[in-house]
């Protein structure tokens, strides 16, 4: 969260007041875009905060910080994929600036989100959390097609923060 600046947590906040406060698209995007937090934002955010924590407490320590490192990597794999397949729904901001990633950096992501993984939790434990976390990422992804009509930042820092919580209750149960 302080190396990111809560980046993807604010993403999260927003997705979650836009998607649970209106009804049409452009009413989702105003709210999306609007700085202050509504309760939904709130809600959904300590959720993360507090599901992560809880799944992190439940493991040993060095599992823990193992499984910390892996997720991490893992969700932040994720995203440009999102990029890839979603348009952009928005002519400017940080989902439009991020453009449209080849598919060799699609590859390359997925790859070294992997390996990174891989070499944290070990085989089995890496093919659950990478299941798991790209299972929410596209959930996410799935429901901003359906909800606005592609990504935004928020979107993917609302993926990113999925992915990683359901990396991280992988790893917990898998143990």
């Amino acid at each position: 969260v302080v190396l990111t600046g809560a980046l993807h947590e604010d993403g999260l906040g927003d997705v979650a007041d836009g998607f649970g406060l209106s009804r049409t698209p452009d009413d989702k995007l105003r709210i999306m875009r609007d700085s202050r937090v509504g309760t939904y934002g709130v809600v959904a955010i300590m959720f993360s905060l507090a599901l992560r924590a809880a799944a992190v407490a439940a493991l040993p320590a060095v599992l823990g910080a193992a499984a910390i490192i892996a997720a991490a990597a893992l969700s932040r794999a994720m995203l440009p994929a999102i990029l890839r397949w979603l348009p952009s729904v928005r002519p400017a901001g940080m989902g439009a600036e991020a453009g449209r990633p080849p598919l060799r950096a699609v590859a390359a992501a997925a790859v070294t989100g992997g390996l990174v993984a891989l070499i944290a939790l070990g085989p089995v434990t890496e093919l659950l959390a990478a299941a798991l976390a790209a299972i929410g990422a596209a959930a996410v992804a799935l429901l901003a097609r359906r909800q606005i009509g592609g990504h935004t930042g928020d979107v993917c820092g609302a993926a990113q923060q999925t992915a990683e919580v359901a990396a991280l209750l992988a790893v917990v149960v898998w143990r």
